[in-house]
């Protein structure tokens, strides 16, 4: 029974981990457009992208939301939304990718920066709420816990392959 728990919560954890991977490529590429692209070019896109839905609806909430979002970036809000959307990708990518290592010191390093990530997003979601991030959010704190719980059954793994290793010697 336990080990099957802890089949399940490592399957969940390398699906976390994948997910967390892609959005951390995501963030790459969002990070790169923003960095190529003006803010008229942004705008731009934003009404091509949305003129078929307001025509249908003009007061598609989420369609103006984007037009109107686009419209009010300035190029610093676009320069600080690049890189860190940069910074974010980087890190996710480095610590999935080490955690998928199984590298012992990447699991408390994740833990403590997706759990400042995480506050910061509840202080945004505290100051204006969104929807979208608090999914986010959500995904986050599952991940954290499957981070947790893989962290565990690590060192665990761990401590009983040294024991077995101290066995075998202590016979000699």
């Amino acid at each position: 029974m336990k080990q099957s728990l802890q089949q399940t919560a490592h399957r969940f954890f390398v699906l976390g981990m994948a997910v967390k991977g892609i959005d951390g490529i995501l963030e790459l590429v969002g990070a790169i457009f923003l960095f190529m692209v003006r803010p008229e070019n942004l705008t731009a896109l934003a009404v091509f992208l949305t003129q078929h839905e307001l025509s249908q609806d003009p007061g598609d909430l989420i369609a103006n939301a984007i037009v109107t979002i686009t419209q009010d970036l300035t190029v610093s809000a676009k320069l600080f939304g690049a890189f860190y959307l940069l910074i974010h990708g980087c890190v996710k990518i480095l610590l999935v990718w080490n955690l998928l290592k199984e590298r012992l010191w990447a699991f408390p390093v994740s833990l403590g920066i997706l759990g400042l990530l995480t506050i910061f997003q509840l202080y945004r979601l505290s100051v204006h709420f969104s929807l979208g991030l608090g999914m986010l959010t959500l995904i986050d704190v599952v991940v954290i816990g499957l981070i947790g719980m893989e962290w565990k059954f690590r060192r665990k793994k761990c401590r009983n392959t040294e024991e077995n290793e101290n066995v075998s010697w202590s016979g000699w």
